[in-house]
């Protein structure tokens, strides 16, 4: 299976989804639209089902398959600067395997202690 194919299997298991994204479990899928009035449009590609358009928005994500930490890192670092300044940054997941699991990269909340 491709890596697309891979994706489009994760974005359905909900024990997949990291804190940034919850709100999407079981209620999104992958599409590349382009949005003529909003030039960042091209940068998300998991999106809200039909019933929960206005309501949740959409996310950046990345399946990378058996990779390195530091690799995964640096493509979720790259693709944060597509937002940056932007709250989007929050949506943005990169997964990738280590042995068995599969472990996603998402921007820390801060604790509350801090």
């Amino acid at each position: 299976m491709n890596l697309f194919g891979e994706l489009n299997k994760y974005v359905k298991d909900e024990n997949n989804f990291p804190d940034g994204i919850q709100n999407l479990q079981n209620k999104c899928f992958v599409s590349y639209e382009i949005d003529p009035k909003n030039k960042e449009s091209y940068n998300y590609n998991l999106y809200p089902k039909k019933n929960y358009k206005n309501k949740i928005p959409p996310a950046t994500v990345s399946y990378l398959g058996t990779e390195d930490k530091n690799t995964a890192m640096n493509v979720w670092k790259d693709m944060c600067k597509l937002f940056r300044g932007s709250q989007a940054v929050k949506r943005v997941v990169v997964w990738y395997v280590d042995g068995s699991r599969i472990i996603p990269i998402v921007k820390k909340r801060p604790s509350k202690n801090q």
